[in-house]
Formats: C-alpha cells, sequence, structure tokens
C-alpha cells in the first residue's frame, strides 16, 4: 500500500472571520494529528491573500483518510463552513 499525500486548497467563505476560522483550523490540527494513520497535517496561510489556505496531508493510505472525513472533529469543523475546497490533489511519491 502507497503513502497517500493530499494538498487542499481553501478559501474562506463569504463573511467569515478570519481569526476565528483560523482557530478552528488550529483545532483541527491538533485533532487530527492524533488520528490513525495520520503522518502529517498542517494549514498554511497564503501570504499574499489572507482568503486563502494550504493544507498539507500525509496519510498511511486512502482508509485513513476517508475515516479521518468520518471523525467527530472534521465532521464538526465541516458544519461550521469556514471555508471551502478551492482543489484537492492527491498524490504519491514517484519511488514508491
Amino acid at each position: 500500500m502507497k503513502t497517500l499525500y493530499v494538498s487542499a486548497g481553501l478559501v474562506l467563505t463569504e463573511g467569515t472571520d478570519r481569526t476565528f476560522a483560523i482557530e478552528q483550523m488550529t483545532e483541527l490540527v491538533e485533532a487530527t494529528i492524533k488520528e490513525p494513520g495520520c503522518r502529517h497535517f498542517e494549514v498554511l496561510a497564503h501570504k499574499e491573500d489572507e482568503s486563502r489556505f494550504t493544507l498539507w496531508e500525509c496519510w498511511d493510505n486512502e482508509a485513513a483518510l476517508q475515516a479521518h472525513f468520518q471523525a467527530p472533529h472534521t465532521q464538526a469543523y465541516l458544519a461550521l463552513d469556514l471555508t471551502r475546497v478551492a482543489y484537492i490533489e492527491k498524490l504519491e511519491a514517484m519511488n514508491a
């Protein structure tokens, strides 16, 4: 089974308070990095556009990623509707 890497672009939804969104994303990161199968989970803020973020993730496999979407902390974050997904890229190492 190959390690799964994910890069995702997030954009604040209209009317969302950026500070509150960052607080919630930070809580999501803290909970997600404790999940089985999560090797790395990080949200980065864009320097030139305060409404945009990039999510870098690394999972043991697709099953671990899918379990992440069912986790209570992920469901709670998504229910807040603070960000929308602009893109998702699923990647794998070329030498794996």
